[in-house]
């Protein structure tokens, strides 16, 4: 992460502090994780353990409830898009049955006057 710092100091202070830092924090992560395991092994209460397997679990759900929305979501646009094909199908059986209709409808006319003409 590149991070512009306003400050009078020396970039290679700056440097130094910031890598002090990310020390520590890498420190942390791993001490949080060791009383993690340790408290998910042992069943022991540790409160920062707690907290983090608390959050994790929140975490895990709320990704589960996405998979599951979004699985859901799908499942209504697909189920919306086979409704929408069947409907033009339909759609389209019946301008082809009128078309036919109306063929027939012409022939029957052109008979007729045929059979007008020739009487």
């Amino acid at each position: 992460m590149d991070a512009t710092i306003n400050t009078t100091l020396e970039p290679e202070i700056v440097e130094k502090v910031f890598s002090h830092f990310r020390k520590d924090v890498e420190r942390e992560d791993k001490r949080l994780k060791k009383s993690v395991d340790f408290s998910t092994k042992y069943h022991v209460e540790i409160s920062d353990a707690s907290e983090k397997i608390r959050e994790e679990e929140e975490e895990k759900k709320r990704i589960e409830d996405e998979k599951r929305l979004k699985k859901m979501i799908e499942e209504e646009n697909k189920r919306k898009e086979e409704e929408k094909k069947k409907q033009e199908l339909l759609a389209y059986i019946e301008r082809e049955k009128i078309i036919n209709e109306q063929k027939e409808k012409e022939k029957e006319k052109k008979g007729q006057r045929g059979l007008q003409m020739k009487n």
